[in-house]
């Protein structure tokens, strides 16, 4: 077709073409006064998230914190079933309800709790870290008590050497003193 075919179709039929965009525009407009009046109300919220970040130091990475660990630390076992417990709300279904993501780069993890209210998620997520903070705190405690009682017996064991090696050098001085042989090599 030739634009001047087009322009002809157009005028012919302009009459059948503004009476289909009249219609079309008067049943969308009926559409929005016969809509649902709930949901002017906007989206209806059906859960919410709260999250915790906790920053690692420098430090603490260095003596051993392994943050993917401590992220599933905070996800299934101990932390979780003690948080559990206290709230009086089934393991499996807290434990479900919480997510974790470690960032080495930062040496930080977030802890996320989702529950059916703003409040309920913010305290499961604050007793979470709480909860996983008590429990880091215990295990650096254990693993320092061992590392000094290590270290205890470790020094024992070198002021048991320490002390023989005194009594081999006392015996080695009185059989020298018996023999002259020291007398001999201090005049020398």
């Amino acid at each position: 077709m030739e634009p001047s075919q087009y322009v002809r179709l157009l005028k012919q039929r302009w009459l059948f073409l503004f009476l289909s965009v009249a219609l079309g525009a008067a049943i969308g407009y009926a559409s929005t006064l016969l809509g649902d009046d709930d949901n002017d109300a906007g989206p209806v919220v059906t859960h919410w998230t709260a999250g915790e970040v906790l920053v690692v130091k420098n430090s603490l990475s260095e003596t051993g914190i392994d943050l993917q660990r401590v992220a599933v630390f905070a996800t299934a076992g101990e932390v979780p079933a003690a948080v559990a417990d206290t709230r009086g709300v089934p393991r499996d279904e807290l434990a479900a309800s919480l997510r974790t993501v470690s960032d080495r780069a930062e040496g930080k993890i977030t802890i996320s709790a989702v529950a059916l209210s703003a409040e309920e998620a913010r305290d499961i997520a604050d007793a979470i870290t709480d909860e996983l903070l008590v429990a880091i705190n215990a295990e650096a405690t254990a693993q320092y008590d061992a590392d000094i009682e290590r270290l205890t017996a470790d020094v024992d064991e070198i002021l048991g050497e320490v002390a023989f090696a005194e009594s081999e050098v006392d015996f080695f001085l009185a059989e020298a003193d018996e023999d002259g042989n020291l007398n001999a090599q201090a005049q020398d």
